[in-house]
């Protein structure tokens, strides 16, 4: 069986949720991204969303997992003004030498999830083995189920 790890960054909890459900499902280790970069509030929203038009990186924490030492890494965004989320962007600029195979989920309020998970992909400098997009309202409302299993498949495949 592969080793996997699922890494997330999370501002509202959406990502986190998922994540850890995956890692359930399929096995695999978890890692939370942490950001030092306060984001509560209004202003802390709109700093999210100029960091990621901008395709800036976030200072994060440094990981805790030897990424390189997994078959494949699970990556998990929030979808920022259609991009990638700055902390995740750190993370993959960060380890992208070291990732072997990826699989990429992100969440959504709005739209632009496909977009994010070519973003990301293109980052790693992979194709992604497995890709999901998940509405934030049916993580809310807990719908989303059959497409977390239909994902979780798909990697441990």
């Amino acid at each position: 069986m592969a080793k996997i790890l699922v890494v997330y960054y999370s501002r509202t909890g959406h990502v986190r949720r998922i994540a850890q459900d995956l890692a359930a499902r399929c096995g695999a280790d978890l890692e939370g991204i942490h950001d030092r970069t306060k984001r509560a509030g209004v202003f802390g929203f709109m700093r999210c969303a100029v960091e990621a038009i901008r395709e800036k990186p976030a200072p994060i924490a440094r990981a805790t997992s030897d990424v390189g030492s997994y078959d494949l890494v699970v990556l998990g965004t929030p979808v920022w003004a259609s991009h990638v989320s700055s902390p995740m962007r750190s993370f993959v600029r960060a380890h992208a030498p070291e990732l072997k195979r990826i699989a990429v989920f992100c969440t959504q309020g709005g739209n632009g999830g496909q977009k994010v998970l070519a973003e990301l992909a293109a980052l790693c400098g992979k194709d992604a083995v497995a890709t999901l997009v998940l509405n934030e309202a049916d993580i809310e409302k807990k719908r989303y189920a059959a497409q977390l299993e239909g994902f979780a498949a798909a990697i441990v495949k």
